[in-house]
């Protein structure tokens, strides 16, 4: 019986596939998908279309993306939910943001990748990262850090809690070097 699964394409095992949500996941096999036109990466929203075989793995025959849509379509649709953690916004507080967003001409983001809190020379280069926005005019509303954060992917096979500790801690303590940034 031909099924339509959204989800989160995940690897949550090695060479493992699954599509999940907040109620569940299901392993799935991609291999003989049909795609659309787009970049598939783990943590993806797909749209699958396939069955589940007896042995439960779902077997997507096509995958997509989800339809795009308007913001205040998904805005009508979620009663007006804060994806980022904020609560609900009311349409005044979307008034609000919006407007302080138009005015905000000078905002920028930094995005960093591959942020190995394990390796020392990272903090030298963060510290040197830092002290060059700390003395602009305007700094940077956000700085975004991705990545693993250990140079050995932590996960079922290497999980040193205290390392990946002491990673944060001395990350904390170097942005405490910089109120401005903080």
């Amino acid at each position: 019986e031909t099924r339509y699964v959204m989800g989160c394409l995940s690897q949550l095992e090695d060479d493992r596939y699954f599509l999940e949500d907040l109620t569940g996941q299901i392993q799935v096999d991609v291999s003989h998908a049909a795609t659309s036109s787009g970049l598939y990466t783990e943590n993806c929203i797909v749209v699958a279309e396939g069955e589940v075989r007896k042995d439960g793995v779902f077997e997507v025959r096509a995958l997509g993306f989800p339809p795009a849509e308007t913001r205040e379509d998904t805005r009508n649709a979620t009663n007006y939910a804060d994806f980022f953690g904020a609560g609900r916004l009311r349409p005044s507080d979307i008034q609000r943001l919006t407007e302080e967003e138009a005015a905000s001409t000078s905002d920028m983001f930094v995005v960093m990748s591959d942020v190995w809190l394990d390796k020392e020379s990272t903090f030298t280069r963060l510290r040197a990262v830092f002290e060059g926005f700390d003395s602009l005019d305007v700094i940077p509303s956000m700085f975004v850090l991705m990545g693993d954060f250990t140079s050995t992917p932590f996960g079922p096979t290497h999980y040193d809690f205290a390392g990946y500790t002491r990673g944060f801690d001395q990350l904390a303590a170097l942005v405490e070097d910089f109120p401005r940034l903080r």
